[in-house]
């Protein structure tokens, strides 16, 4: 048997609810844990899937019963939360989606030399919000 990936959902909004849904049927994956500011999804949360619950990434990143972080949060905040759950040694997934290339690209750019410095994996989409255009 192939070891289990435990993820923890960093941010419960509108694009979470389809990651919770669809996380349940990855192979070897499991959802042990959600963070967000706002304690009523955490309880839905909790009570729905049976994950630890944090509010805030950091205090999340700090558990031993998460190997990889999926950033979920409003887009201004993903790189900060991408670049502290590297710094806490996570493996994680974003999107980088914002309205021009240069800014897509400068947020690219410090989440590659986090990543580079921690020597952590990262994956990342890029979505061009004019066309729909996913990199």
């Amino acid at each position: 048997m192939e070891p289990e990936l435990k993820v923890g959902l960093a941010g419960l909004g509108s694009v979470s609810r389809t990651i919770l849904h669809n996380i349940q049927t990855i192979p070897n994956v499991k959802l042990t844990a959600v963070a967000d500011i706002r304690q009523e999804p955490l309880d839905r949360a909790r009570e729905q899937y049976g994950v630890d619950t944090y509010t805030s990434v950091e205090a999340m990143c700090e558990s031993s019963n998460v190997d990889a972080i999926w950033v979920c949060t409003p887009n201004l905040f993903h790189t900060e939360h991408t670049i502290i759950a590297a710094e806490h040694g996570k493996q994680t997934v974003s999107a980088v989606q914002e309205h021009g290339w240069s800014s897509a690209d400068a947020c690219l750019q410090a989440l590659l030399a986090a990543r580079d410095a921690l020597g952590l994996e990262y994956v990342a989409w890029i979505e061009d919000r004019r066309d729909g255009a996913i990199i």
